[in-house]
């Protein structure tokens, strides 16, 4: 699959606004929502009619106005503009709709509008701000107010040689560094309109994709080696990733514009490897369980000892079928090509020469378990620590710190 540097630097931008945008934003609650809560100016007592008149049951949260809240402002940390909002000339205000707690710390925070490529920006300088706190009747009570963050770039704008900096002008490499960015001005320049039908996409994709729920431990992190010094665990993303995809091919069919760009950018061939290559991804995930990992170790062992695997990658298996899944994915994707990665099942990995070529990395599929490694020897190593039933890592102490922060 060979993606054009137009097609690259669009889906790039894409999905930096959707992770970014899933990261910052909470829950969304519409303004008008508070309408009903009680306004008042402590700079401005009630005066005595008003203190013997009956008074409506006051709300402990309060809606002030923007100036208000602007006039409690203690600590203010201005947004970093987004370098590729910048490049493509973006600018513009974000309005966010802020909940400040009794102490005057931001408690939550949620986007009222704004363009998707600066609203991350905005909402990562708002979160640090902070406030006197606001009081009735002589105690503090929590604020629901409005604020706005404004980005604007002049002419000539000096931040855009400091934007320059940080892809690499001075580096001696200027022209293959801005070569994304200067394919993504001309993309834009192609398909007037292009840029606002990523935003409408991204907005749906935002609302209607169902992501996978944050977990708070982990049943492979104890199975690691014990020489194990670098960790990673990824959410299983399969449904998230072709619920998006459904949403996409159900927006080319709707925008003549993103339409246009996905083929004529792409040629039919392609476009069709890429939808094959998603669907085939999307497949594996189903025989995967909710956490995929990948793990680093130390080679350095023991003397005479055996060697554990240097990478190592790790999966839960949810139902059968999958090495022959995976052994026809494997080669399809080679093609007329020797295959770069072996399948094997437990018996043949005992039966397995030690003269297997040493670029072809290994993937083994235990009724449990699928396991990757680079090499025989460490694979059939951490494989004899699994029937072993093997926890030697779960009392490092590096996994005693980890454990309550997967």
């Amino acid at each position: 699959m060979k993606l054009t540097s137009n097609v690259i630097a669009a889906l790039s931008i894409l999905v930096f606004w959707s992770v970014s945008v899933s990261k910052a934003l909470v829950e969304f609650e519409s303004p008008q929502a508070a309408q009903g809560s009680v306004i008042q100016d402590p700079t401005h007592p009630p005066t005595e009619q008003e203190q013997t008149s009956p008074r409506p049951q006051v709300s402990q949260q309060m809606r002030v106005s923007a100036g208000v809240a602007q006039g409690l402002l203690v600590r203010k940390v201005n947004p970093i503009y987004p370098p590729l909002a910048r490049q493509a000339r973006i600018s513009g205000t974000v309005i966010l709709r802020a909940i400040i707690g009794t102490d005057g710390s931001i408690e939550n925070l949620t986007l009222v509008s704004g363009h998707p490529m600066l609203a991350p920006a905005a909402l990562d300088a708002v979160k640090q701000w902070k406030y006197k706190p606001y009081l009735l009747n002589g105690k503090p009570v929590k604020v629901d107010t409005q604020v706005q963050v404004n980005f604007a770039l002049s002419p000539s704008s000096p931040g855009d040689d400091i934007a320059a900096n940080l892809y690499g002008r001075q580096s001696g490499d200027a022209a293959a560094v801005a070569q994304p960015e200067a394919a993504l001005s001309q993309l834009l320049k192609k398909y007037p309109g292009l840029l606002a039908e990523f935003g409408q996409l991204l907005g749906k994709l935002q609302h209607s994709v169902q992501y996978p729920a944050v977990r708070g431990q982990s049943r492979l992190l104890p199975l690691l080696p014990k020489s194990t010094i670098l960790y990673a665990a990824f959410p299983n993303y399969g449904d998230a990733a072709h619920q998006a995809l459904a949403i996409f091919q159900q927006e080319l069919q709707l925008s003549p514009v993103l339409r246009a760009w996905w083929q004529q950018e792409e040629s039919g061939a392609n476009e069709k490897k890429v939808e094959d290559f998603l669907e085939k991804a999307y497949q594996l995930s189903q025989y995967l369980g909710d956490e995929i990992v990948v793990s680093g170790g130390n080679e350095i062992g023991e003397l005479g000892a055996a060697k554990d695997p240097n990478l190592l990658i790790l999966a839960e298996v949810r139902k059968p079928g999958l090495k022959d899944f995976l052994q026809q994915m494997v080669k399809e994707f080679a093609g007329r090509s020797e295959p770069s990665v072996r399948v094997l099942d437990v018996q043949e990995l005992t039966a397995a020469k030690d003269t297997l070529p040493a670029q072809q990395a290994l993937i083994l599929v235990r009724p449990d378990l699928m396991v990757g490694a680079s090499d025989l020897a460490s694979l059939r190593n951490f494989n004899a620590r699994l029937n072993a039933s093997s926890r030697e890592f779960a009392a490092t102490p590096f996994c005693a710190a980890d454990r309550t922060g997967v």
